[in-house]
C-alpha cells in the first residue's frame, strides 16, 4: 500500500478520534451545566471547541494530501459535510464555520456513522 495513502488515511483516523472525543465533552459539558457545575461545563466546553479545531485542521491535512498525490481517495462537501470514501466505505464530519472547500464528486453510499472508523488497515485496498 502506498505511503501516503495510508499517512492520509490515519490523518483522518485522528480526525475521527478528534470528533468522538469532541462529542464526549459536549455531553459531558451539558450534564455539568445541568448539574450546576457551570465552572467545569465551561471547561469541558472549551475542550470540546479544542478537539473540533483539532479535527479540521486534520480534514485540511488530508484533502491537502488527496490532491497532491491523487490518492484514490474520494472526498467531497456537501450541505456542511465533508464526506471521504476510503476502500468502498464512507465516512463524514460536520463542518463549522465557512466551506471552504468545493467539489462534491456523486453519491455516497454505505454511509458509516456511530464511534468506530470503518477502516481496516489491514485489508487490502479497494478502489474502483
Amino acid at each position: 500500500m502506498d505511503k501516503n495513502y495510508i499517512t492520509c488515511v490515519n490523518i483522518l483516523k485522528e480526525a475521527f478520534d478528534a470528533n468522538t472525543t469532541a462529542h464526549k465533552f459536549s455531553e459531558w459539558s451539558q450534564n455539568a451545566y445541568w448539574c450546576g457545575d457551570y465552572e467545569r461545563a465551561n471547561e469541558y466546553s472549551e475542550d470540546k471547541t479544542d478537539f473540533y479545531h483539532k479535527k479540521s485542521k486534520k480534514i485540511k491535512e488530508a484533502i491537502r494530501l488527496i490532491k497532491k498525490y491523487k490518492l484514490p481517495i474520494k472526498w467531497g462537501l456537501n450541505d456542511g459535510i465533508f464526506y471521504f470514501c476510503i476502500n468502498g466505505r464512507q465516512i463524514s464530519f460536520h463542518t463549522f464555520g465557512r466551506n471552504t472547500y468545493k467539489g462534491y464528486n456523486g453519491k455516497w453510499s454505505r454511509r458509516e456513522n456511530g464511534n468506530k472508523f470503518p477502516i481496516n488497515m489491514e485489508v487490502p485496498c479497494l478502489t474502483y
